[in-house]
């Protein structure tokens, strides 16, 4: 295995190393449904060929749902890239997939009437502050977290602490002491794990039981959902198989509170019971499914279950409550799901029909979920590779699975606003904490950007600010295009956020002090549990989203 630098938000993500070839020209079945005939499996065979191979990942497992049944489920591949098959019965990792079991569980609280959607972290957890801001909690509430309006720096440790204690004593420790809020909570949707961390803690604050618990109790056995475990060592304690992770081994522990830390990483094969499972950062994404599981439980977003979740606070996750980027049309965050109003095909064909979906990415697996509510068909992918990009397969079996619900197709609305026809009002002086002082400056006809941290670390960027859409603008870092979208503060003052997911651009604020690494190595901390990339309203332009 040839050596990778893992960097995450600021310079994309590399994983390096040698993927031969996956044959997969007679994939095990898994004992598909005769819901879906011969020319349509073939069809699904075909999908999955176009892509398997592609990256790291060796085994896919694919399911469908369609009017409230499992009509196909078939695994492809190896496993742990040398002999073991994958099946419909094996368990990945399905990194924040997870969040959807999570938001699900803080919800019943809701329906309880033990907490509220307008509820703040300091009214559920009396005592617990942020060193960085000690009113901070006072202002956050069940609702921001959910839509991931929080504004706090994506911390997302990947340590093995299976414990579950650790959760709670992660967050009144290390994370009160260290974590901070790159904005105001409310100000815009910026993904961002420790959400639903926070979240699993407020349920156990709550509930009293542990997060794992109270999940597998409340969640996945109503729901039927018996091949899912919240914990790893009860995924491995099963007998069910599970599939090896291919993607990053961290040269060491990965626990920063700074995107510009971080630690050199192989690209390497990790055996299930080497996965690390960390008690804080589960809740955003650690669980482990088959892809049958993963399709039911879209099937309970379509149909529902009042036992689990009231239809009220369901069709509140499906529904958008900030949008992905400022102005976005038709494309927003609900509670734990991204929300389209309209689905576009993988031909580029644009369907006026509602879409959600999510995905998973470890540092070794990827998943994708997608489903058509009214069509009533849903899909699920697993893979055992780092940032393998399922969109293409997901939508071809989604289309396949879908022929002859969907209404005509028609024209794509604009997904943003175009640029203001003045740019000169973007101009000023900004600050970040992990960027420290940036500066945006126009000369009449184009904007630049100068981030001096940038300089010092001789990673290239820029200069060029590009106008995409309103208050949206694209900068190339890296070689690679990353989106910073504009808000207004609370208020009124405008541009005052320029909005990434490693980075927030807070302007005139000469005193947010940058969390300079101890010493410039070159190696930035990795991304994981991130949605998948396609997942954007502008193709192209979501590099590290």
């Amino acid at each position: 295995m040839r050596r990778a630098i893992v960097v995450i938000g600021l310079v994309g993500l590399a994983a390096c190393g040698d993927n031969g070839s996956v044959a997969i020209d007679a994939p095990v079945a898994g004992s598909p449904d005769a819901g879906l005939g011969d020319a349509d499996i073939a069809r699904i065979h075909a999908a999955v060929a176009a892509g398997l191979g592609h990256g790291l990942a060796t085994g896919y497992s694919v399911a469908v749902w369609r009017d409230g049944q499992i009509v196909y489920a078939e695994g492809f591949g190896t496993a742990d890239g040398v002999a073991t098959q994958v099946t419909a019965d094996t368990l990945f990792q399905i990194g924040s997939d997870t969040k959807k079991l999570t938001a699900i569980a803080l919800l019943r609280e809701v329906d309880a009437g033990r907490a509220r959607l307008d509820e703040t972290v300091a009214e559920i957890a009396p005592g617990l502050t942020l060193a960085s801001d000690p009113s901070y909690f006072t202002t956050l509430t069940i609702d921001d977290l959910l839509s991931h309006r929080s504004g706090l720096f994506d911390y997302t440790p990947w340590l093995d602490a299976p414990d579950d204690a650790h959760l709670a004593d992660t967050v009144r420790g290390r994370f009160a002491a260290n974590e901070y809020a790159m904005m105001p909570a409310g100000i815009a949707w910026d993904y961002a794990n420790p959400n639903f961390a926070l979240a699993g803690f407020l349920t156990e604050q709550l509930d009293g039981r542990t997060w794992p618990a109270i999940v597998t109790a409340d969640v996945l056995a109503p729901l039927g959902l018996a091949h899912t475990f919240a914990r790893r060592d009860a995924a491995l304690a099963s007998g069910a198989p599970l599939a090896s992770g291919h993607g990053a081994i961290p040269g060491g522990p990965v626990d920063s509170f700074s995107a510009l830390e971080g630690v050199p990483s192989t690209t390497g094969w990790v055996a299930p019971a080497a996965q690390q499972d960390d008690a804080f950062t589960r809740p955003a994404g650690l669980a482990w499914s088959t892809a049958s599981d993963q399709a039911r439980l879209l099937g309970f977003f379509v149909d529902g279950d009042p036992a689990v979740l009231s239809d009220a606070l369901r069709l509140a996750m499906m529904t958008a409550h900030a949008p992905v980027v400022d102005h976005a049309v038709g494309y927003g965050y609900g509670y734990g799901l991204f929300v389209l109003d309209g689905y576009r095909a993988t031909d580029g064909a644009y369907y006026p029909v509602r879409h959600l979906e999510h995905g998973g990415n470890t540092l070794t697996m990827t998943s994708a979920s997608v489903f058509l509510p009214d069509q009533r068909v849903a899909v699920s992918v697993l893979a055992n590779g780092q940032s393998e990009d399922l969109h293409l397969v997901a939508g071809a079996i989604l289309e396949i699975a879908a022929e002859g619900r969907l209404p005509a197709a028609t024209t794509a609305p604009t997904p943003i606003p175009p640029p203001a026809s003045d740019l000169s009002g973007y101009a000023g002086t900004f600050a970040d904490h992990n960027l420290g002082a940036v500066t945006i400056t126009w000369d009449g006809a184009a904007l630049a950007i100068h981030i001096p941290l940038l300089d010092a670390m001789s990673v290239p960027y820029g200069p060029a600010l590009q106008a995409a859409g309103l208050d949206l603008f694209v900068v190339q870092v890296g070689g690679q295009p990353y989106q910073v979208s504009f808000y207004d503060a609370a208020s009124g003052a405008p541009r005052a956020y320029g909005v990434h997911r490693a980075f927030v651009l807070v302007r005139d604020a000469g005193a947010v002090p940058a969390r300079r690494p101890a010493a410039i190595t070159g190696h930035l901390r990795p991304a994981i549990l991130v949605p998948p990339a396609a997942i954007c309203p502008l193709p192209g332009l979501c590099a590290g989203s």
